[in-house]
């Protein structure tokens, strides 16, 4: 190979590098494979066809109805202010 070409990523890995690699990768995939069976199982044992709890029953204690709003006094009127009186 050219010289240089391999050196920005370091030599290439010896071929027991690359099967300690592909035993990680094999546990991976087969961890993974377990937990997603396990997961399988516990979504299977929830059956959407269970009982559903009982609904909330209602009951109002009195009818809310609308009323007339009882009557409160006018405001007070401002003072009237007398006009200028006019220069003599």
């Amino acid at each position: 190979m050219a010289g240089g070409l391999n050196t920005r990523f370091g030599p290439a890995p010896t071929w027991r590098r690359r099967v300690a690699w592909l035993m990680l990768l094999l546990g991976v995939i087969a961890v993974h494979g377990c937990v997603t069976r396990a997961v399988a199982d516990r979504m299977a044992g929830l059956v959407a066809d269970q009982a559903l709890p009982a609904r909330m029953e209602v009951a109002y204690v009195r009818e809310m109805a609308l009323s007339v709003p009882p009557p409160t006094a006018a405001p007070a009127a401002p003072p009237a202010v007398a006009p200028p009186a006019p220069p003599a």
